[in-house]
């Protein structure tokens, strides 16, 4: 590859993290990356080709590498199988994580290179005070002392890294642990721009075939080896367990924008989700009841048949052609209206879905309440999530999964879009708590986040692994239910 293949492909990573899908072009990729645009219509036939390069040559072995290290961490899958090298964790970082854990860790400090060189020049100055010096002396003596200084600084960044790697091999090399899968989750709960890259590239592989087949064969092969049960291995049970884990990874960098999420102290939620792992139970025979308010036709009943037929032509067209090809136009036509007719509602395609987005969203958090409460009254709660989780996982649900997800990844972009989905389930916690006070997930802001993680993520999960739908969550979800602190999936596809 070559040097100027990289530049593409790392600034494409980064505009990816920060502008999302729709921000990624030629275009933009080749300014980014210092090149003229015909550096990337040379090497790419389109903008499909361009982003499964993406895929397959940063996004694709971040993510695959940053699973398996959840899933060692957890005990799920052995450190000498032929699955890919740990990568994704940053060593510095994890160190950092882990040290809470553990008071034996040395916890570096970090360096704060801007106030120790500050302090540097007000000492040259001070001495300066006490004599006469030539003009330009202390500016001299200053950049002296500045680059000594910032090579100290540099030398001792270096050691601590070096530091850092030798501990978090050692971590590694130790065993499974609480303060291993700590910082492995850390790496979806607080993503970097290479995790955020990757998941925007995972949602958006629902609407673009190319990018699915690099996607297929980059990371779903190895979810699907790992999630689906064979005579061999994995046995159901195990399969089950590495499933629940990658959902509740996922899920963490699905809802990493809420407000607050980066100061949250998830250690509560890893220690619930390691111990449950570690003390599965044995699958059942869940009830053949059925989700039926998982249908693509959403009661929105707003009063006005034109409005309920525009806000469900938005979500049908968007769910089968993402939000960035769906045209105004598609959608007027599936409503039976005119364009005008949209724009004289609303100021945009992004204001028809989220107000469309608003509603849909409050009604599917009371419609699933009512089904796990009708459920749960009959079989336990544990049996009731791991209903819930087959039931959203289902292949015939997939377009309701895809309009989830694409209001989840346009909302990282669209401030908009975010308050009125994050005050969806504020008003929907509210309700649930006044009816009932020991209502789990709101025992904590960290119950809640954790909730809401894992009922997001164990819907991108199908996007991986389809089938995953079929196996027995129960092994994970009645010990889960038995736990204080793993509160249940709050999913609302």
């Amino acid at each position: 590859m070559s040097r100027n293949e990289h530049l593409l492909l790392d600034a494409s990573v980064g505009i990816l993290g920060d502008a999302g899908w729709a921000g990624l072009n030629f275009a933009t990729a080749s300014r980014a990356a210092g090149l003229s645009s015909r550096a990337a219509h040379d090497r790419f036939e389109d903008r499909s080709e361009f982003a499964a390069a993406v895929w397959r040559q940063r996004s694709g072995p971040y993510l695959l590498s940053a699973i398996a290290e959840a899933l060692r961490a957890a005990g799920l899958l052995t450190a000498d199988s032929a699955e890919p090298a740990p990568a994704a964790l940053q060593p510095v970082r994890a160190m950092d994580i882990i040290s809470r854990w553990d008071d034996q860790h040395l916890a570096w400090p970090s360096s704060d290179w801007e106030s120790i060189l500050a302090k540097v020049e007000a000492e040259v100055r001070l001495l300066d005070g006490q004599g006469p010096a030539k003009p330009g002396a202390v500016h001299a003596a200053t950049s002296r002392l500045q680059q000594a200084v910032t090579q100290v600084l540099g030398s001792v960044e270096q050691a601590r890294s070096a530091w850092a790697a030798r501990e978090l091999e050692r971590v590694r090399q130790s065993g499974p642990s609480m303060p291993w899968l700590d910082a492995a989750l850390d790496c979806f709960a607080r993503p970097s721009v290479q995790m955020r890259a990757a998941v925007e590239l995972l949602i958006a592989s629902q609407f673009d075939p190319v990018l699915a087949r690099a996607v297929d064969e980059q990371v779903a092969s190895h979810v699907r080896q790992w999630c689906q049960p064979t005579r061999q291995q994995p046995s159901p049970q195990l399969a089950a367990q590495r499933a629940f884990l990658i959902c509740a990874a996922l899920g963490y960098v699905l809802v990493h924008q809420r407000g607050g999420a980066a100061h949250l102290d998830l250690r509560g939620q890893t220690a619930a989700i390691l111990d449950v792992l570690r003390s599965p139970g044995d699958p059942s025979r869940l009830p053949s009841q059925r989700a039926e308010y998982l249908g693509e036709q959403v009661p929105f009943d707003t009063g006005d048949d034109t409005l309920d037929a525009l806000l469900q032509a938005a979500l049908t067209v968007i769910a089968t052609r993402g939000f960035d090809r769906a045209t105004t136009m598609d959608i007027a036509c599936a409503a039976g209206c005119s364009e005008g007719l949209i724009f004289g509602r609303y100021d945009s395609k992004l204001a028809l879905f989220q107000d469309a987005s608003r509603r849909q969203q409050a009604l599917a958090l009371r419609l699933y309440d009512d089904f796990q409460s009708s459920v749960r009254a009959r079989h336990g709660m544990g049996i009731a999530d791991a209903l819930a989780i087959r039931e959203v996982q289902r292949p015939e649900i997939r377009r309701q999964r895809a309009i989830y997800l694409e209001q989840i990844r346009l909302s990282w972009h669209e401030d908009g879009l975010r308050a009125a989905l994050e005050a969806a389930v504020e008003q929907f916690a509210d309700d649930a708590v006044e009816s009932d006070p020991d209502w789990a997930p709101a025992a904590s802001d960290e119950a809640l986040h954790f909730s809401l993680a894992l009922g997001q993520g164990l819907a991108l999960l199908p996007v991986l692994h389809p089938e995953c739908w079929a196996l027995p969550y129960d092994v994970v979800t009645v010990p889960m239910a038995a736990s204080a602190q793993a509160p249940a999936p709050l999913a609302a596809p």
